[in-house]
């Protein structure tokens, strides 16, 4: 999730696809994005004009526990 300064959201649309990311969802209502992306690139989202908060929801690629 990718919170966005009010008007920006195609300009950072925009450069987040730079990045590798594919946004998923957007709402410029409430300025933000949704976007899948490569993990080792998130703290350059951050660094993009226009963006106010980067959170990083991490998928998890461990095996089920075994008993």
């Amino acid at each position: 999730m990718i919170s966005v300064q009010p008007g920006r959201d195609e300009e950072v649309e925009r450069a987040l696809a730079v990045l590798g990311a594919t946004v998923e969802s957007r709402d410029p209502r409430i300025g933000y994005l949704r976007a899948e992306m490569p993990v080792d690139r998130v703290e350059d989202a951050y660094l993009i004009t226009g963006v106010s908060k980067v959170d990083l929801d991490e998928p998890l690629n461990n095996r089920l526990p075994e008993p």
